[in-house]
């Protein structure tokens, strides 16, 4: 099996370069789920690494162009391996293009979308998924547990209409945000707290 990869090393490599993003892009989360640091990492890491899925999708159209008349006298039916690697990477280099160019972190992007709080010792996430004149917005709030060899895991307390500068605070067992919603200056909503936690 050595013989074989060291002999098409950079057919592997090729492969590998389009399987690679395929499959982290078809998993929901980030690195099939790392959650490494804080949901504010994780976001800058998602927008950084749709540019090196990029960048190897570029790498294998290259490759493939350039150096084709001298991979094909080495493969019995290059015809069928090619075809598949070309389709694979042309169909994933748009949808990389555009979630590249949409996904871009800016610093003011990223604090208005993630939020991240600590409470009276506990960690919390809210997240601002906010589609502009597409639909309505929402926060969705979460209790952030550490785990091991720094990840961390979200565990989902509500979500809760949007308002404009929210502020937190805990009461009791209840996260109370308070921010302005047109046409009241002053809305409060209450998440409770009771049955969860990060044991």
């Amino acid at each position: 099996m050595w013989q074989w990869i060291v002999k098409y090393r950079v057919w592997v490599v090729l492969w590998c370069f389009v399987l690679l993003p395929l499959m982290e892009s078809l998993h929901p989360l980030t690195l099939w789920g790392l959650n490494w640091r804080s949901p504010t990492f994780t976001a800058y890491l998602k927008g950084y690494l749709l540019l090196i899925k990029l960048g190897m999708l570029f790498i294998v159209g290259t490759v493939l162009l350039a150096l084709y008349p001298y991979i094909k006298p080495k493969l019995k039916r290059p015809i069928i391996p090619v075809t598949v690697l070309t389709g694979l990477c042309l169909m994933q280099l748009p949808l990389v293009l555009l979630g590249a160019m949409l996904n871009m972190p800016t610093s003011a992007n990223i604090e208005y979308i993630h939020k991240e709080l600590v409470l009276n010792g506990q960690q919390f996430y809210v997240y601002t998924a906010d589609p502009g004149a597409i639909g309505k917005a929402y926060h969705y709030v979460y209790l952030t547990c550490p785990r091991p060899w720094g990840r961390y895991e979200l565990r989902s307390l509500g979500r809760v209409d949007w308002m404009l500068k929210p502020q937190f605070e805990l009461q009791g067992d209840e996260l109370v945000m308070t921010g302005e919603r047109y046409p009241n200056p002053n809305v409060q909503e209450r998440l409770s707290l009771a049955g969860h936690s990060c044991r």
